[in-house]
Order: structure tokens, then C-alpha cells, then sequence
């Protein structure tokens, strides 16, 4: 299935007023503090402000997942999660931010560590999606890490990896419009993550991480 990608403006201003308020640290890598008074590194803060938050959908209570099977709340959490969990909006926030940095980024760049390499918006999609789909791994041949994202990502092969991720979206063997808004480019009010991946490649040839 192939999905026509293309820089936006929207996109554009959106990943620089998120690096506006960036600092530089160690490596030269972008960080930003973000409402939990936490710095985090600016792809985690892009993903959940930009993606995440925005495609998930917020459940302060928690409700029964038929076709995953499982109680699910807040931002699409499913960790810790049952038929009694209720939150803030906030506290789903705080929790969603922790949540991606320490366990979906870290096991990206564990099988794909060329990912830091990145532009932070491009890695901030890859987040979103993992996210979504899961990071899978390498030998099982699944999710981020074993499907076309994470191989085109080791490859250092950053276009490819965009438009291989736009193409995971089917659920229960269905493809579904959400997933094809979610992955290419988005719809009038949110930001699709194929949309933020080659806008924030072509910042990069222009010299803007």
C-alpha cells in the first residue's frame, strides 16, 4: 500500500516550537523539560505532544479492550492497568511520558541504535508508532524492531524506514482509516506521524535537526 508522504508547514512549526524550548546536552543531543518538571530527550516530548497524545485518545477510567484483550486507560496504557484504575489527565500524561522513556525508546535504540542518529522528529514518529504497534523484536521478526521501520532504521536508510512504517495499518487483518490518517498524513487537526518523519528529513538537508 503505498501513501503519498510530503513536508507540511503545520509539521514544520511544530517540531521547532518544541526545540525552541530544547536545550543541548551530552553528544549534542536535544532535551527538553516537560510538564512533569522531568527533562526528557526531545523525540519522547515529540511523540507524546505531537503524536501520541493526539491519535490514542484519553481514558481517565480504565475499560475492557475487546479486541486486545486486556484493560486499557489513560493514553492507551495497558501496564498496570485494571478494571479499578483511574486517573488525572495529567497523571496519564506524567505516566505516558515516563512509560515511552523508559521502556519504548530504550528498546528501539537497543535493536536499532542508529536511531539516535536521526532527526528528532523522524525519531519521535518511530516512537509513536512503536507505541502503538509495539517494538517487537529482531528474532521474532515482529513489531518496530522486526518489521521494515526498524530494518530501513539500521540501515541508516531514514525515507524508507518513513514510508515503511505508513504502511502498518491494518487491525485484525482489517485496514482501517485511522491507521491510514495515523500513519501517513494525519487529517485537518492532527499532525500524522509519515507527515512528521519526512517534514523533519527535509529540515535535516536544510540544516534544522
Amino acid at each position: 500500500m503505498g501513501i503519498n508522504l510530503r513536508a507540511t508547514l503545520r509539521a514544520r512549526k511544530a517540531i521547532l516550537g518544541l526545540l525552541a524550548a530544547a536545550t543541548i546536552g551530552s553528544g549534542g543531543y536535544h532535551y527538553i523539560k516537560a510538564s512533569d518538571g522531568n527533562v526528557y530527550p526531545a523525540p519522547v516530548v515529540m511523540a507524546v505532544d505531537l503524536l501520541v497524545e493526539n491519535w490514542e485518545g484519553l481514558s481517565l477510567t480504565a475499560y475492557w479492550d475487546e479486541h486486545g484483550q486486556v484493560w486499557t486507560a489513560g493514553f492507551g496504557e495497558t501496564e498496570g492497568v485494571g478494571p479499578n484504575t483511574r486517573d488525572t489527565k495529567e497523571g496519564w500524561r506524567n505516566r505516558l511520558l515516563k512509560r515511552v522513556n523508559s521502556d519504548f525508546y530504550p528498546a528501539m535504540l537497543k535493536c536499532a541504535p542508529q536511531l539516535k542518529k536521526a532527526p528528532d522528529g523522524f525519531q519521535a514518529a518511530m516512537i509513536a508508532g512503536a507505541y502503538n504497534f509495539g517494538t517487537g523484536s529482531v528474532k521474532a521478526g515482529n513489531g518496530w524492531c522486526g518489521w521494515g521501520p526498524g530494518k530501513y532504521t539500521r540501515a541508516e536508510n531514514w525515507l524508507s524506514a518513513c514510508r515503511a512504517q505508513a504502511t502498518i495499518v491494518k487491525s485484525g487483518g482489517e485496514v482501517l482509516t485511522g491507521l491510514v490518517r495515523r500513519r501517513g498524513m494525519g487529517d485537518r487537526e492532527r499532525i500524522g506521524e509519515g507527515e512528521l518523519c519526512v517534514t523533519a528529513l527535509e529540515m535535516a538537508k536544510e540544516g534544522t535537526k
